[in-house]
């Protein structure tokens, strides 16, 4: 009978041990799901300001092309240097 209930106590602080380590091994995992949350923030909004920069990027290499476009077709038209000119002072 002793030995059954030393046996019971010993099961017992074994099973307090491990749910103290569980409870430890839960905190900090939930410190790691905290972590890696916030660097996919970071990254989603990093990803966000990429594309944003691409896209101005994309609209200034079209507004410059529409640009240069322009100026050949008037050079084009008007036939002449002053058309250049006109473009090199502008």
């Amino acid at each position: 009978m002793w030995l059954k209930l030393f046996e019971f106590g010993k099961q017992l602080l074994n099973l307090k041990r491990q749910t103290e380590q569980n409870t430890s091994d839960i905190k900090d995992l939930q410190q790691e799901v905290k972590e890696l949350k916030e660097m996919v923030r970071e990254l989603a909004q990093t990803v966000q300001r990429d594309r944003e920069n691409r896209s101005h990027e994309v609209e200034k290499l079209q507004l410059s092309l529409e640009n240069a476009l322009l100026k050949m077709e008037r050079r084009f038209f008007l036939g002449s240097k002053n058309a250049q000119q006109q473009d090199e002072e502008v």
